[in-house]
């Protein structure tokens, strides 16, 4: 049986995952949902010690439908995040600098490629 903690060490930038569950991410200026089937591309992976000491690597995840959000091992559990088992090349070199320039990227279609 695969762990989240197997498919948290699995991931790249670029690797390809899946929803396996319905979720909404709200601001103060919109809410943007993921549905169940939707998919997103690894936009970075980082060490969350520096947020919550003990925990181990996390990692951002762009879907399809704009929504940009890190993801521990027990986040991929909860929200039954899967991976796809393919990269996108063309993102493998992606580096996250805002989320600001994430967002313009998006917009501008540099993620396209992972979501056709």
């Amino acid at each position: 049986m695969t762990t989240p903690h197997d498919i948290i060490t699995s991931l790249e930038v670029g690797s390809l995952v899946t929803a396996g569950r319905h979720f909404i991410s709200a601001d103060s200026q919109s809410t943007i949902a993921v549905e169940k089937g939707m998919k997103g591309v690894v936009c970075m992976i980082y060490d969350q010690m520096c947020f919550d000491p003990g925990q181990g690597p996390g990692v951002m995840i762009l879907f399809e439908s704009g929504l940009c959000d890190g993801f521990s091992e027990e986040d991929l559990e909860y929200f039954n995040i899967t991976s796809l088992n393919k990269k996108i090349d063309a993102l493998a070199d992606y580096e996250f600098s805002s989320m600001i320039k994430l967002q313009n990227e998006f917009h501008q279609g540099l993620f396209t490629p992972a979501f056709n």
